[in-house]
């Protein structure tokens, strides 16, 4: 993107309507209210370390979550007992992703990521035509939690699931409008604990395996194709999932202390969960065995994954590691539904700034709290009436949870590969300064095929995963609504090019300030 004078730079913010920002100070005002600021000013910029970064990341994916649900849900599904190894291939394959996303994100507005990206690689039009789809991605996901938390606690202590799940609204609703340091040290210090007791759980379980032997077998990636390549890749969709979240640490990137803090905090996420998720895999198929692994995963009165704490093997700290981890569940998941809201009302933001959504989404809140408070409320608004379209429904609070986490699985896999082709076109078109060819062209390139492959295997195996019957046109349900919101996207797209042209100018870049690249050299000062 081209420099652009202090003079341009102030013309262009006077087009727009908004405050330019210079070092931390308003410049020039306008007819805009005092709350609504640009996304570097407002998002509370450069106050984020690698620390709270990883920890959004990490939050994100519920490590507690994906253990009791997600990898004895594989095991259950697949019946594969290699499942350790998907989530070694898996961390292969995000690796692969991770490098080009990072590359493009350092010169699109980070609060905008996955359309903004989009716009820059491929066209405005495109960009702007998956702004709906990021949001119903990331809007389902959030919102699919509230199902999950309120069958948890449902079933531990009774009573209606929306109750709980309404509850749990609430506090998300609250800690959205708070600044970023407060959800940064309730997610840090859950995170520490649960990560704590899922290491206590690998040792526990490798310390007792299964006859008296530890093997690693369920470690070595062959194994995981062992009854057909069909089959193998059959489990890569159900791991994948538990890689989400990682990727909203870039939208976290105008309140970053550096554009350092947010690569390294990408890669450590991605390397610390997918080692993480794949001992854990290993731990329960080691302790428990091979041979009945499957059949405990696929029966709901089963113990699993918590028998690994039994008295045979914690011995008298049994019973109080169990309850812990009932507990850790709990705040596992409100955690992940406190830091998918705030990616929501961070792309809410955005869009309002860029006045391709109503401008009162870019506000932030009064006070310095730094939180974007209109994508916030809007946030909680389209959440609580979800929730209550469910509960009039009928549903069941895992119906909720499965049909909606797979459109968020479907949506974000689209965006992931097509980021990664935006990326490579982005680069390949003179876009960047120093990258290099493994960055711009090569990972980018293999991780969004890999990435395809897998999201045409959600979608073959998707009535399977909905728990529909084969053929059933109700499973088509998911990739219609994605569709339809591409469609959504593109018809919006072209209205605003024939009624709208101005606000295409220069959609999806960085804003310009002539400060920023000394933040830039001096932000590994503050890490």
């Amino acid at each position: 993107m081209a420099k652009q004078s202090p003079c341009k730079v102030i013309e262009s913010r006077r087009q727009t309507d908004l405050p330019l920002t210079w070092g931390g100070s308003a410049m020039v005002t306008s007819s805009v209210t005092p709350t609504t600021v640009s996304a570097e000013r407002g998002l509370a910029r450069k106050t984020l370390r690698t620390s709270s970064l990883v920890t959004f990341g990490a939050t994100a994916s519920s490590p507690m979550a994906v253990l009791v649900g997600g990898i004895v849900a594989t095991y259950a599904a697949t019946g594969n007992t290699s499942v350790a190894a998907s989530f070694l291939l898996l961390t292969v394959v995000m690796l692969l992703w991770a490098p080009g996303y990072i590359a493009i994100a350092r010169y699109v507005q980070p609060s905008g990521i996955f359309y903004t990206a989009l716009a820059a690689g491929l066209s405005r039009l495109v960009g702007v035509a998956g702004a709906p789809v990021v949001l119903l991605a990331y809007n389902t996901i959030q919102i699919s939690l509230y199902g999950l938390l309120g069958s948890v606690v449902s079933g531990l202590i009774g009573g209606p699931w929306w109750i709980f799940a309404l509850i749990a609204w609430a506090i998300v609703a609250a800690f959205g409008l708070q600044r970023t340091g407060v959800s940064t040290a309730m997610f840090g210090t859950i995170l520490i604990v649960e990560v704590a007791l899922l290491i206590v759980f690998v040792l526990v379980g490798l310390a007792h395996p299964a006859g008296g032997n530890l093997t690693f077998e369920a470690l070595n990636p062959t194994q995981l194709f062992s009854t057909g390549v069909v089959a193998g890749l059959a489990v890569l969709p159900l791991g994948f999932a538990a890689f989400f979240g990682t990727e909203t640490i870039a939208a976290y990137g105008a309140e970053a202390r550096s554009p350092r803090a947010v690569s390294r905090s990408i890669i450590y996420v991605i390397v610390g969960l997918g080692l993480l998720y794949a001992l854990c895999a290993w731990a329960m198929v080691a302790t428990v065995g091979a041979d009945r692994v499957i059949d405990l995963a696929r029966d709901p009165a089963a113990p699993l994954p918590f028998e690994v704490f039994s008295d045979s093997r914690a011995g008298s700290a049994g019973v109080l590691l169990m309850a812990l981890g009932g507990l850790l569940l709990i705040s596992s998941v409100l955690a992940a539904m406190i830091s998918f809201h705030n990616s929501v009302a961070r792309y809410l933001f955005t869009l309002g700034k860029d006045r391709l959504l109503p401008a009162r989404l870019a506000t932030i809140r009064e006070g310095g709290s730094g939180a974007p408070q209109g994508g916030s409320i809007a946030q909680s608004v389209t959440a609580l009436i979800v929730i209550l379209l469910f509960v009039v429904s009928g549903a069941e609070a895992l119906t909720m949870f499965t049909w909606l986490s797979n459109i968020a699985a479907v949506s974000l896999m689209l965006l992931m590969a097509m980021s990664s082709l935006a990326t490579v076109r982005f680069f390949a078109r003179g876009g960047g300064r120093s990258e290099s060819l493994w960055a711009r062209a090569i990972a980018p390139t293999l991780g969004g095929i890999a990435i395809g492959v897998i999201l045409l295997v959600t979608l073959i195996n998707i009535s399977a995963a909905l728990g529909t019957p084969p053929g059933s046109h109700r499973a088509w349900l998911v990739p219609g609504t994605v569709g339809a919101f591409v469609l959504i996207g593109v018809l919006w797209a072209i209205s605003l090019r024939a009624r709208q042209p101005e606000l295409l100018d220069g959609f999806g870049e960085r804003e310009t300030n002539p400060t920023r690249q000394v933040d830039e050299d001096l932000g590994h000062l503050t890490l």
